[in-house]
């Protein structure tokens, strides 16, 4: 009677350079899936990932130029002015 987990995360990035990240786990008892559990987790473009998933960091390296992270800082503020 093991138990183990298995994790999968499915990477969006949206045109202002928002990453969506949908994370799944599954935990197995022995070789049969017996509960999951789906969180999902949105990175704005210049924000702190630290905690991150990895896939969301190599993402974030390619996506966020200094260009995409001004124009999405000049948004909010055009937004919340």
């Amino acid at each position: 009677m093991a138990y183990s987990e298995s994790t999968t995360e499915k990477i969006e990035v949206l045109s202002n350079g928002t990453i969506n990240c949908e994370c799944t786990v599954i935990i197995y008892k022995d070789d049969s899936a017996v509960a999951s559990t789906k969180y999902t987790s949105c990175y704005f473009p210049g924000t702190d990932l630290s905690d991150a998933p990895e896939m969301v960091k190599k993402a974030a390296s390619v996506f966020w130029t200094d260009d995409v992270i001004s124009n999405y800082q000049q948004t909010v503020v055009a937004i919340t002015s």
